[in-house]
C-alpha cells in the first residue's frame, strides 16, 4: 500500500519524499481533479494578478505571475507549482499587411522525471503566431504546455495589440473563473461544481446533470415580435421593442418591453400575437406571468397575465380589450391561439395601432428552464 504523508521528519531515512510524492499531497490544494486524474488539478494562471500578457506591434511580454501545471501524460505526475519571478518578453512576428491574426503566449513543462523527452525540469515560455484572415483563431497549443495569453494582432497601422489571460487554476472547493462557455462547458464536473463565468458575470452550478445560472447583472437579448400568421412585426416609426432577462438557477425572469411608434402604426394581422423568449422553457411548465399595459383607445392601465406556448417557447401576453369592439378588437378563445393554458388572448382583428403618447406593453415575470 502507498500512502504518502507530507509533511514529516523523516525517521531512520524514512518517508523519502520525492518531487512527485510532494506535488500529489499538495495536490489536495488545487481544484481540477477529476476520476481520470484524482491526483492531478487544474492548470492555469493564479487569479487575481491582472493581464499576464501584452504586446506591441514588436515584441511580446510575460508579466510576472505564479500559476499551476498538470500537463504531464501520466496521471500520478501531480500537480507542478511555478513563478515568472521576472517578465520574459520576444520578439512579436510583424502584423499583416490588411488582415488580423491571433498569437498565443504559452510556457511549456519540461520533466525529465516523467519521460516526457526533455533533459532539464523546467517551465519555459513560448510564442507562436497564427494564421492571418478575417477571422482568425489561435494556433494549436503545443505539447504539455499552458496558453496562458491570446494576442489579438491587428493588421498594420491597426494599432496595438489586445491580449485576452487564459485559464486560471482553482483552489479546492473555489469557484473557477472560466473566460467562454466552451471553457466552461469543457469543466470536469461534480455534483456541486461551482464556477464564474467572466464573459457574462453569471455565477454557474452544476446540479442535476447540467449547468444552472444565477446572473449578477441583467442580460440582453434580440426579442421578436410575431403576429397570427408567423410574421415578424415592428414597433413602428419611434418605437422600441427590447427584451432583458436575469436566470436565477433553475427559473429565468424575463422582461419584454413593447413601446408603439409614433409614425407608420402596426397592423397585427388578426388573431393572437406572440414574443420570443431567451432560454427554452421546461417541458409542461406553464407560468403565470404579469403583463403590464397601456395601449391606445383604452382608458388608463391594466395589470394582466400572461402565459406561454409549450412548443414554440413564446410568450403571448394577456390584454384587456375594447368590448364595443373599437380599440384592441374581439376575444379569442385560448384553445383557437394553439396554446396550453387558459384566458383569452390579444385579439387584434385588423385594428392598426398609432400611438403618439408612448403607449406600450410590459411582460415582467418567470419561468423555469
Amino acid at each position: 500500500m502507498a500512502i504518502t504523508v507530507y509533511p514529516v521528519d523523516a525517521v531512520n531515512g524514512a518517508p523519502a519524499f520525492s518531487g512527485q510524492t510532494v506535488r500529489k499531497t499538495l495536490g489536495v490544494l488545487v481544484g481540477g481533479a477529476s476520476s481520470a486524474r484524482p491526483l492531478g488539478g487544474r492548470s492555469g494562471i493564479r487569479p487575481g494578478t491582472g493581464a499576464v500578457g501584452s504586446a506591441t506591434t514588436t515584441t511580446w511580454t510575460i508579466a510576472p505571475h505564479a500559476g499551476a501545471l498538470d500537463l504531464e501524460a501520466s496521471a500520478s505526475a501531480g500537480t507542478y507549482f511555478y513563478a515568472v519571478d521576472a517578465a520574459e518578453s520576444g520578439a512579436l512576428t510583424a502584423p499583416n499587411a490588411t488582415l488580423p491574426r491571433k498569437d498565443i503566449l504559452f510556457l511549456t513543462l519540461n520533466d525529465p522525471a516523467e519521460g516526457d523527452g526533455s533533459t532539464v525540469p523546467k517551465v519555459v515560455p513560448g510564442y507562436l503566431a497564427g494564421a492571418a484572415a478575417a477571422n482568425p483563431s489561435a494556433p494549436a497549443t503545443p505539447a504539455r504546455s499552458l496558453v496562458i495569453s491570446t494576442l489579438t494582432v491587428p493588421p498594420v497601422n491597426g494599432g496595438a495589440p489586445t491580449a485576452v489571460n487564459g485559464q486560471y487554476t482553482a483552489a479546492a472547493g473555489a469557484d473557477t473563473l472560466v473566460n467562454s462557455v466552451a471553457e466552461l462547458k469543457a469543466l470536469d464536473v461534480h455534483e456541486g461544481k461551482r464556477a464564474f463565468c467572466l464573459y457574462d458575470g453569471a455565477q454557474a452550478l452544476y446540479s442535476g446533470g447540467r449547468w444552472l445560472y444565477f446572473d449578477t447583472r441583467e442580460q440582453s437579448y434580440s426579442v421578436t415580435w410575431i403576429d397570427a400568421n408567423g410574421a415578424t412585426l415592428s414597433p413602428g416609426g419611434g418605437g422600441s421593442l427590447t427584451g432583458t432577462y436575469w436566470r436565477r438557477w433553475g427559473m429565468v425572469r424575463v422582461r419584454i418591453v413593447l413601446i408603439f411608434g409614433t409614425t407608420g402604426g402596426i397592423n397585427t394581422g388578426g388573431g393572437f400575437f406572440r414574443f420570443t423568449i431567451p432560454i427554452l422553457m421546461a417541458a409542461g411548465f406553464i407560468p403565470d406571468i404579469p403583463t403590464r399595459a397601456w395601449v391606445p383607445n383604452l382608458p388608463g392601465s391594466a395589470h394582466v397575465a400572461g402565459f406561454s406556448d409549450i412548443q414554440s417557447n413564446q410568450l403571448f401576453p394577456y390584454l384587456p380589450y375594447n368590448s364595443g369592439g373599437a380599440g384592441l378588437g374581439k376575444a379569442q378563445n385560448a384553445s383557437a391561439a394553439g396554446v396550453t393554458g387558459s384566458g383569452v388572448p390579444l385579439v387584434t382583428g385588423s385594428y392598426t395601432w398609432t400611438d403618439g403618447n408612448g403607449g406600450n406593453i410590459v411582460i415582467d415575470g418567470e419561468y423555469a428552464i
